[in-house]
C-alpha cells in the first residue's frame, strides 16, 4: 500500500493521465504531512546553531543535548564531517520525511512512543545513514521536549523536528570532534 496525497497533490503523467491512486491519505493526516514537508524543506536554510525553538514550542539546547547523548556522539564522531553538511542542507530532514511515511503504516499521521513507532522511526533514520542510533533512554530525553501535550504520540512534523534535533545535537558545533574523544 503506497500512501498518496489528495487530488490537489497528485502529479500528472504525460498526456494528463492521472497517477493511479492505491489508497487515499485520510484528510486529517494531510495538514500534519504538509507541515512536516514544509519544515523539512526549510531545514536547508537553518545552519546548526547552539539552540533552536522548533515549531510547537520545543526549545532544544544542542550543547546540553549533546552532553546527554555522550555515547552516541562518541560512536558517530567519525561521521561528523559528512553529516554536518547533510543536516545544514536539510538533506537529513528530507530523507527523514520519506522514512516517516514508510513508518506510519496505519497512515494516521502520528507515531506512538508506547507502541515503539517513534523509536523505530529514529533508528531507521540513523541506520539509513550508516550511523549508530541513540538508545531508547537517549531518545526519550529529547522526545519529551516534543511531546508537549504528553499524549505519547508525535505528529509527522514533531517526528521530523525530533530527528533534526537529535542530528543537530550529535553533529552540531557543541558535539566534540573525533580527535577530541580520544
Amino acid at each position: 500500500v503506497v500512501p498518496t496525497r489528495p487530488d490537489s497533490f497528485l502529479q500528472r503523467a504525460p498526456m494528463a493521465e492521472p497517477v493511479p491512486v492505491l489508497e487515499r491519505v485520510p484528510m486529517e493526516r494531510v495538514p500534519a504531512l504538509t507541515l512536516a514537508e514544509q519544515f523539512a524543506a526549510e531545514c536547508g536554510h537553518r545552519p546548526v546553531a547552539h539552540s533552536m525553538t522548533y515549531p510547537g514550542g520545543a526549545l532544544v539546547n544542542f550543547h546540553e543535548a549533546a552532553s546527554a547523548l555522550g555515547p552516541v556522539v562518541a560512536a558517530n564522531a567519525p561521521h561528523r564531517s559528512r553529516m554536518l553538511p547533510a543536516v545544514e542542507s536539510g538533506e537529513i530532514a528530507r530523507q527523514a520525511m520519506q522514512i516517516y511515511i514508510a513508518c506510519d503504516r496505519d497512515c494516521n499521521g502520528r507515531l506512538s512512543w508506547n507502541g515503539g513507532e517513534i523509536q523505530s522511526f529514529i533508528s531507521a533514520v540513523f541506520q539509513s545513514q550508516g550511523l549508530a542510533s541513540p538508545d531508547e533512554r537517549e531518545m526519550y530525553q529529547l522526545y519529551q521536549k516534543f511531546d508537549v501535550d504528553k499524549d505519547t504520540v508525535l505528529d509527522s512534523r514533531e517526528c521530523i523536528c525530533l530527528v533534526d534535533a537529535l542530528f543537530r545535537s550529535i553533529f552540531g558545533p557543541a558535539a566534540p570532534a573525533a580527535h577530541e574523544l580520544g
